[in-house]
């Protein structure tokens, strides 16, 4: 191949590259356009959990950066869905594509979490750093999806109430998979400390479920009432057994994790051999910000 071939062969690899991308800027946003990101960012998410699984970190990455790439576009249209929120309609349309990116952000959220101590080196600290992302994206698009409650049509509101309450209740896997992570002692520093500041979201985002809830629980229509009660008790719960979770994590001197393996109380699914204190343990000894503490 010529000088002249070489140069047109890349102008035109370049300029196919570049199209998708242009041609998907000049989309107009609505909730399908953020579904089909969604969906992108969702299969992606399972390729990732696929290739970890068989030590396919390399891959793995590949895979990783499109779900993060897919969750921006879909989140910077959600936005612009939100911000153009007039009427019903348009308060309908924002609360249909920002319920797609909670779901989706609590799905990457959890699975994150769950596979940042099975990976290595530098895709490790963007899995935590991806978790912490995610959580703190999944409690942004709840409070835009309360805050949509008063503006969307009446037969939208039930439907709407059931998927706060559902993900305002879903916060006990990431602490969870998280604490577990933390209190191994086998992730760098690095990692160690994006893992923390993403258990620290995840804690806080247990406490503001609960005050969430507390405050639509008698605004939200009469038929999604129970759910929302139901989910009011579940968070109360989920409460009681982190504060015992973290607790037993941070019991060891100068707030660094044990390693004692005790057992763990029923109504919170947490991995085996992370440990839970049979005493009580001063809030002092939990370095993180634990509600009630």
């Amino acid at each position: 191949m010529n000088q002249r071939a070489r140069i047109f062969t890349t102008a035109l690899v370049g300029a196919l590259a570049i199209a998708p991308a242009a041609a998907s800027a000049h989309v107009t946003p609505s909730p399908t356009s953020v579904k089909v990101h969604v969906r992108s960012a969702d299969q992606a998410l399972d390729r990732v959990e696929s290739l970890v699984s068989h030590n396919q970190d390399a891959r793995a990455a590949i895979q990783f950066a499109r779900n993060r790439r897919q969750m921006r576009a879909a989140s910077r249209e959600t936005a612009s869905l939100q911000r153009r929120s007039r009427g019903k309609r348009g308060a309908a349309r924002a609360a249909s594509a920002t319920r797609l990116v909670a779901k989706q952000s609590n799905t990457n959220a959890e699975s994150f979490a769950e596979i940042v101590d099975e990976v290595t080196g530098k895709l490790q600290i963007d899995v935590a750093r991806a978790a912490k992302s995610d959580l703190r994206g999944r409690e942004k698009a709840l409070d835009v999806l309360t805050r949509l409650m008063d503006q969307v049509p009446a037969q939208a509101k039930p439907g709407l109430a059931r998927v706060i309450a559902a993900l305002s209740s879903d916060g006990s896997d990431e602490v969870a998979s998280l604490s577990s992570a933390f209190g191994g002692g086998t992730l760098p520093p690095e990692a160690q400390q994006a893992v923390a500041q993403a258990l620290a979201l995840a804690v806080a985002g247990i406490d503001s479920g609960l005050e969430r809830l507390n405050g639509i629980v008698d605004q939200v229509p009469a038929q999604a009432r129970p759910h929302v009660q139901q989910a009011v008790q579940i968070v109360t719960q989920q409460l009681q057994m982190v504060k015992q979770l973290l607790a037993g994590l941070f019991s060891g001197a100068g707030g660094q994790p044990t390693g004692s393996g005790l057992p763990i109380p029923g109504g919170l699914p947490i991995p085996t051999g992370v440990p839970i204190p049979t005493g009580v343990v001063p809030c002092g000894a939990i370095p993180l910000p634990i509600p009630g503490c």
